[in-house]
């Protein structure tokens, strides 16, 4: 499979030949009028020069002659009854000349152009490499760091447990359970996207709802799940479509008290994926989940918007062809 910067330098080089032979056909077509015009004012300048002096040599490519060969010779004016002919060859090989000369120097320059693209590319790659490990670094830091900070107040929380069974204890323990949770599902999904290359693909909205919906099925056993899908077709990477759709869906699931309700509504080549439902717990996650979603979804010209109210939670997905 061809890489990015391979891509790159194939679609330049296309453009550049064709720019440069488009540029090259215009600049022969325009050296050969003008040789042609120099050619005819010069041979009118001879014949004008004859007529006063008859024994002037003419250059090798003008002749007088009786008779010509409409092979190699051109007939340029009369002199009398004969013809001031221009051999064929002459211009032939002057085309010849300037059409070599403006290739050798076009070569050059698009050569030079492609090893600049390369470069620019190479480092571009480079640098954008360097981040994307030293982003690496930074979250594998932090993970590390919270990951041990949960760890020991699970811990704590199994101490106090033990010792007393108080109700802020067990609040304390589910609070803890949902960050818990949240942050894995975080990690997951952000080295899924670490290690994923982006493959486009024609995908239905309406089928990926589903799937994410039957993902859940023992969390959904004693909820109401209200459903009203359409189809809509849209070029998205499967992989980004699901960790999309199965978060957002994960959350409203995790939250919900009784019922889910969701619902697609499609304007032309805008889809609007309503997602309903109420509250079961005033507990919240990170919230991270939500923002890679968010940050996923703009990368194809998506938005994310959530409109908490007082018994509900309205998640809105919209999506454009």
């Amino acid at each position: 499979m061809i890489n990015f910067e391979k891509k790159i330098l194939i679609i330049f080089s296309i453009i550049l030949a064709v720019g440069f032979s488009v540029i090259n056909g215009i600049s022969i077509l325009f050296f050969k009028n003008n040789l042609e015009y120099q050619l005819y004012k010069e041979a009118h300048l001879y014949k004008t020069i004859l007529v006063e002096n008859p024994d002037i040599k003419l250059p090798y490519y003008f002749k007088i002659s009786n008779h010509y060969d409409p092979e190699t010779e051109e007939i340029i004016t009369f002199i009398g009854s004969s013809y001031f002919i221009l051999d064929k060859n002459y211009k032939l090989s002057k085309i010849k000349t300037f059409s070599f000369n403006l290739f050798i120097w076009e070569s050059v320059l698009i050569i030079t152009l492609l090893f600049i693209m390369y470069i620019t590319i190479i480092r571009h790659i480079q640098e954008k490499e360097e981040n994307r490990k030293l982003l690496e670094v930074f979250l594998l830091t932090i993970t590390h760091k919270l990951g041990n900070f949960l760890s020991s107040q699970k811990l704590n929380i199994e101490l106090i447990k033990n010792k007393c069974k108080i109700k802020p204890v067990e609040r304390l323990e589910l609070a803890y359970s949902y960050i818990e949770t949240d942050f894995k599902n975080s990690l997951n999904m952000l080295k899924k996207i670490s290690e994923h290359q982006k493959k486009l693909r024609i995908i239905n909205i309406k089928d990926i709802l589903s799937d994410s919906i039957n993902l859940y099925t023992q969390n959904l056993k004693e909820k109401k799940v209200i459903l009203r899908l359409r189809d809509f077709y849209i070029k998205i990477d499967p992989v980004d479509a699901e960790n999309v759709f199965h978060t957002i869906i994960e959350n409203s699931i995790k939250y919900s008290k009784s019922f889910i309700h969701i619902k697609v509504c499609v304007k032309k080549k805008v889809c609007y994926v309503f997602i309903r439902n109420d509250i079961e717990s005033i507990q919240k996650g990170s919230g991270i989940g939500l923002k890679i979603a968010e940050f996923l979804l703009n990368r194809y010209r998506g938005e994310l918007m959530v409109r908490p109210k007082k018994d509900t939670f309205l998640t809105v997905i919209k999506l454009k062809r």
